[in-house]
């Protein structure tokens, strides 16, 4: 049950209103022919919202908001799921909801006349009471996992893109920067280790503006992955992804285009001793039967047949990497015709 005591003030520039918020939490379960569990509380959340637009193209926002995370009813299930005999599952029926703290700034720019755009976003998550997950590992290699309130965590989320278009040129140029950064405790074998993980990626991209017959596109990603635990510092790993692509997609006459891409990827793993070095060489050709229609395209995929797909991921709990052995070098012809020859019927006015 939710009660909101809402004030708002506004002008053509300033945005400000304030949220003050009762929220009863009940929740009702277990088993009714053994025990039920009944947990109520009552809870005062506020929200804060400032808004500022100085000129047109241009705004300034920041955000405050104390939310409650109830619990999940898996978290909170007291009954034993064993169909795994070698992972036994349950929740905690004492667990308590998680308080987050919720920070959120935004600034974004627009303008037309300089051909620019720029947005930038900062959020700050700080939760107490934090509900994380608790493992044990017994001599018979018999995994038992359920959950807890411990500690805090602490989430910050930093991204800025900027775009530029250079008339004289012809090119606009595209850069996006991200970090992310988790700071969280975890319990293994009734030990509290902290966990921290941070993300680090940038991406720019550079392409022309004029498309009328030529369209090309190349760019470069670079992003790391660092996770380091308190207790067990021999899986503190760290991996790297670079990605190098280049497309161009050129009309050589009205009824005839080309098109060919080309990805070089690398991968980089503290944790695994093979190096992945992929290009991936893609390539189109589509020719127009007759003016907007009747297309025949003939499409090649992984020219160089390196047909190996890497896939790799990090979390708090765990890291792990999957190849994937995929089609290979393949060919695919394909034939579409409009049936309506791509006429469109004109529109009824309506008195």
């Amino acid at each position: 049950m939710r009660s909101k005591l809402f004030h708002s003030y506004n002008t053509s520039k300033i945005n400000i209103s304030t949220t003050m918020e009762l929220y009863n939490l009940r929740r009702e379960f277990g088993q009714e022919i053994d025990q039920i569990y009944i947990k109520e509380k009552l809870y005062i959340t506020p929200s804060f919202l400032f808004q500022y637009k100085p000129k047109r193209g241009e705004k300034l926002r920041f955000t405050y908001k104390n939310i409650i995370r109830a619990q999940r009813l898996r978290e909170t299930n007291p009954f034993i799921n064993d169909l795994s005999p070698y992972f036994i599952r349950t929740g905690n029926v004492d667990l308590q909801p998680e308080k987050v703290h919720s920070f959120v700034s935004f600034y974004n720019v627009n303008s037309a006349n300089l051909t620019m755009n720029f947005n930038t976003k900062l959020q700050y998550n700080y939760s107490t009471d934090a509900i994380i997950r608790s493992y044990a590992i017994d001599d018979a290699y018999i995994r038992t996992s359920s959950y807890q309130n411990n500690g805090e965590r602490h989430r910050l989320n930093a991204q800025v893109r900027f775009s530029k278009k250079l008339n004289k040129l012809g090119i606009r140029f595209n850069l996006n920067n991200q970090f992310f950064y988790n700071s969280t405790n975890s319990i293994v074998n009734f030990n509290l280790n902290k966990n921290e993980s941070q993300d680090i990626s940038t991406n720019f991209v550079i392409q022309n503006t004029r498309k009328r017959k030529v369209d090309l596109k190349a760019g470069v990603f670079y992003g790391v992955n660092n996770t380091s635990f308190s207790i067990e510092k021999d899986l503190d790993r760290k991996f790297t992804t670079q990605k190098y692509f280049g497309m161009v997609d050129v009309d050589v006459t009205q009824r005839l285009n080309l098109n060919t891409q080309l990805d070089y990827i690398i991968y980089n793993d503290d944790k695994f001793d093979i190096h992945q070095e992929l290009p991936i060489w893609n390539a189109a050709m589509s020719y127009s039967l007759s003016p907007k229609n009747n297309i025949v395209k003939l499409v090649l995929i992984d020219l160089l047949n390196k047909n190996v797909d890497v896939f790799r991921r990090s979390t708090d709990n765990f890291f792990e990497e999957t190849i994937g052995q995929s089609l290979g070098r393949y060919v695919v012809l394909s034939y579409t015709h409009r049936l309506n020859n791509g006429k469109r019927k004109p529109k009824e006015k309506r008195s």
